[in-house]
């Protein structure tokens, strides 16, 4: 991801995701790599579902799984602060916290 995260969410002391600012897309991205924080923004509403699940083709045949994708990509409309603010009570309710960062913009 471009860019410096104006938002970082943290999860048991780690970086689990970051909110940007893509101004000259006139979005705002939230990048992270964390199923369970998409599933828990799903469930609260907050994030429209993915895909379903899919079929998959295994040795033994056909069955239904889920593979969560590495790099998982989400837009909202801006204003950033407005989507933080938005993200916070979800996140902080369940042991996730957003945390303000100061950009440096070169």
């Amino acid at each position: 991801m471009s860019g410096n995260p104006r938002h970082v969410v943290h999860r048991n002391g780690e970086e689990v995701a970051a909110l940007y600012d893509l101004p000259w897309h006139a979005q705002v991205c939230l990048h992270t790599e964390d199923a369970g924080l998409v599933n828990l923004l799903e469930a609260e509403g907050l994030l429209r579902p993915r895909r379903p699940p899919y079929l998959d083709a295994a040795p033994e045949g056909v069955h239904g799984a889920y593979r969560p994708t590495p790099q998982i990509n989400f837009f909202f409309e801006p204003p950033i602060d407005r989507v933080a603010d938005s993200l916070r009570g979800a996140l902080e309710g369940s042991g996730y916290t957003l945390r303000d960062t100061a950009p440096t913009r070169s």
